[in-house]
């Protein structure tokens, strides 16, 4: 699909595509002024679908803070090292839950506390710990750094970190001194200072993934933040009979369960379409719309 704006900029709208990649020559008529293409042409607006959307809440950055701490919680105790840890890497599906994904980086922690990386692969600097960034030492507690930049990217609204700056040797040093990002327009100064205690410079001094999720979940709605605790069991549920019933259908084990009613977002369910197993990227870094129901 592609994504077109009218001259006024206050309207949002899909370009169908059939299966070939042509547009549909069957989208209903909203006006006839023109409006620009994502590639820069012009085309009339009759051959667009007007999407509704709604502005997401702090109660969603919050919520899917919640779930990556509550996820990441789960990853350490099993002594996994994500490594990679970013808003790129995290998948927001149906009924407002949110995947990790992208585990190229990731490696086991069962032998040893601490991954010593080597060799050449590119790294995300931005999202790395001083301690990973000066000697390539990788362990929960640089996983717990990259959940701090991962909040302020969800509370910025898809920004891209340390905005205007360069990823070189002075940036390093900029933050060896003691600068941090400061504080994202959307978020809390609780919230806040949440981001500045993962960036610590001291690694140990760096709370640790159970507390993050305890005390991100102080500052939610305790329904919603029950909500998705009661979720998760369901998921473990699901996952333990998909295994016993020799199920290999990816498509089918990242599917969740459909509940009748959710917090605080409704799934997206057009024509006959099952809303399981649908998933998307949850940043951008022009900012968010969630279409609605």
């Amino acid at each position: 699909m592609q994504v077109a704006t009218n001259s006024a900029g206050s309207e949002t709208y899909l370009l169908p595509q059939n299966s070939k990649g042509s547009s549909s020559s069957t989208a209903p008529v909203c006006s006839n002024d023109s409006v620009t293409l994502s590639n820069n042409s012009s085309q009339s607006q009759s051959a667009f679908y007007k999407v509704p959307t709604r502005y997401f809440t702090t109660t969603d950055l919050l919520c899917w803070s919640f779930q990556v701490a509550r996820g990441m919680t789960y990853l350490s105790s099993r002594k996994v090292l994500h490594g990679d840890l970013a808003a790129r890497n995290i998948l927001l599906c149906n009924d407002n839950v949110v995947k990790i994904c992208d585990f190229g980086l990731a490696r086991s922690l069962y032998k040893c506390n601490n991954y010593k990386k080597e060799g050449g692969t590119p790294l995300p600097l931005k999202w790395l710990a001083l301690e990973s960034i000066s000697d390539q030492t990788f362990s929960t507690l640089s996983d717990v750094w990259s959940f701090g930049i991962l909040m302020w990217e969800l509370f910025s609204l898809g920004t891209t970190p340390y905005p205007g700056m360069e990823a070189n040797q002075e940036f390093f040093y900029k933050l060896r001194k003691g600068y941090r990002m400061e504080k994202p327009e959307s978020a809390t100064k609780e919230v806040y200072d949440l981001m500045l205690q993962c960036w610590s410079r001291d690694p140990e001094s760096r709370p640790l993934f159970n507390i993050l999720e305890e005390k991100l979940r102080k500052v939610m709605d305790n329904e919603v933040a029950q909500y998705y605790v009661n979720l998760n069991e369901q998921y473990v549920q699901i996952n333990a009979y998909n295994a016993r019933q020799g199920e290999f259908d990816y498509i089918t084990i990242m599917g969740g369960p459909a509940p009748e009613g959710y917090l605080p977002m409704k799934p997206i369910i057009r024509n006959n379409e099952s809303a399981a197993g649908t998933s998307g990227r949850a940043v951008s870094n022009i900012g968010y719309f969630i279409p609605k129901e």
